[in-house]
């Protein structure tokens, strides 16, 4: 069941071993790593080229059973990771669409889930695995969260903007809420 998902994504994303390995080789982060053996990979490395919500989100691809546990996922506002949270919502109804410059930067994300053996892993660890990976994906998100409105606050406050200040401290106090909510779901 889980390599009849992997190649229904694969058809719908365009997603052939051999162009992730082209993807790969015209980045030389992943050049030095298609060998097959492993490498330890620099600071600032492969493991920042993709957040953790998006590394979450290809683990929800390669394991597409357990897509239950989406829900625990809370949606980034990068792009990538919300056009990519949708395509994984709607593969259930087959009526998945992704951008091309997303479809080709989920490939190099499988690619790398792929190169650190991710796929073999049995349901349960992956069940295991999947909701630790969602712990850290939603503390990183609630914290840009709050650094992002920390600086806007900031700004409005330097600006006189009173009225905008406590709009987004009632916002701040929001994500905090959504933090501890997360936070109790472990």
């Amino acid at each position: 069941e889980r390599d009849e998902n992997r190649a229904r994504f694969g058809k719908i994303f365009g997603d052939s071993f051999s162009r992730r390995l082209q993807l790969a080789e015209s980045d030389p982060l992943r050049a030095q790593r298609i060998g097959g053996e492993h490498k330890e990979e620099p600071r600032g490395g492969a493991s920042s080229l993709f957040t953790p919500a998006e590394v979450t989100l290809g683990l929800f691809v390669l394991y597409p059973s357990v897509r239950s546990l989406l829900g625990e996922l809370i949606i980034s506002d990068d792009p990538f990771s919300a056009a990519l949270h949708k395509a994984i919502t709607d593969a259930k109804t087959g009526n998945v669409v992704l951008a091309p410059e997303y479809a080709e930067r989920l490939s190099v994300l499988l690619l790398y889930c792929e190169q650190h053996a991710f796929q073999d892993w049995s349901e349960s660890l992956a069940v295991r695995e999947i909701r630790t990976n969602c712990q850290r994906a939603n503390r990183a998100t609630i914290l840009q969260k709050q650094r992002e409105i920390t600086e806007k606050m900031r700004a409005a406050q330097a600006e006189g903007r009173l009225v905008d200040a406590a709009q987004l401290e009632t916002q701040f106090q929001q994500v905090l809420k959504l933090g501890r909510m997360a936070e109790a779901g472990k």
